[in-house]
């Protein structure tokens, strides 16, 4: 467990970096690149922080959701918000509604960058385990830097409970400017430090009429009509 002196020197440390960022001052809520229907969710960091010694797992829930309403373009969302964590008796999968079998959800950051695709697949998931490479970091409410670098998670990198809870003695904490498993879970800290919690959007969609794909019948009159045209070329050259 680190020391109480070693995470106050740690936390002031890196937090001279999220300090001297420049704000953003706006979340992106719809990413550019997505077509009109796409479902896609919202990852943020907490720009206000709180300790990790409750067991509800609702306390911390509701903690992101006021978090989120900071920005009114998150709160125009209408969306549910929760937290990225876990206590003893409820996982961050089981809170969040995330799906251990997804491998398609594409999870964004309040700057509209990409972080992952697929909740707990290896590597390029947003649970990608151990060998977790995420391709963004996270950003607070309103898409700026993150005030300190530690955010209360009680959640291994799979996306299950950690051995460090929230609501136990020791509490996992990740790091939300790593793109590695470290995002989640880099170490346990007492329960009584206040750090920043992760909040993710419930499914969103693109606004839009999509696209609807090509009627059957109208994939088959279209090639028909590209053999009849062919076929009048070849027959207006033999007749030349």
């Amino acid at each position: 467990m680190v020391t109480t002196k070693r995470f106050i020197m740690t936390l002031a440390l890196v937090g001279i970096g999220g300090t001297l960022s420049t704000a953003h001052g706006a979340a992106i809520t719809v990413p550019i690149g997505l077509s009109p229907g796409a479902t896609y969710r919202i990852v943020f960091i907490t720009s206000t922080a709180r300790d990790g010694t409750s067991t509800d797992i609702d306390i911390y829930n509701d903690f992101v959701t006021t978090a989120a309403d900071l920005d009114a373009g998150l709160l125009s969302l209408g969306t549910t918000w929760k937290a990225l964590a876990s206590t003893a008796t409820t996982n961050v999968l089981a809170n969040t509604g995330l799906s251990a079998l997804d491998t398609t959800t594409p999870f964004f950051n309040t700057r509209g960058n990409r972080i992952a695709t697929g909740v707990t697949v290896g590597g390029s998931g947003l649970f990608g385990g151990g060998s977790t490479t995420h391709l963004s970091t996270l950003f607070t409410e309103t898409g700026s830097a993150p005030p300190i670098n530690a955010a209360l998670t009680g959640t291994a990198p799979d996306g299950t409970t950690s051995t460090s809870p929230l609501g136990g003695s020791s509490v996992m904490y990740g790091h939300p400017q790593k793109t590695t498993f470290e995002w989640i879970a880099e170490s346990p800290l007492d329960n009584t430090y206040v750090g920043l919690y992760y909040g993710i959007s419930g499914d969103l969609t693109v606004p839009g009429t999509p696209t609807p794909d090509p009627e059957p019948a109208t994939i088959a009159l279209t090639g028909l009509g590209a053999a009849l045209a062919f076929a009048f070329s070849k027959v207006r050259k033999a007749r030349n």
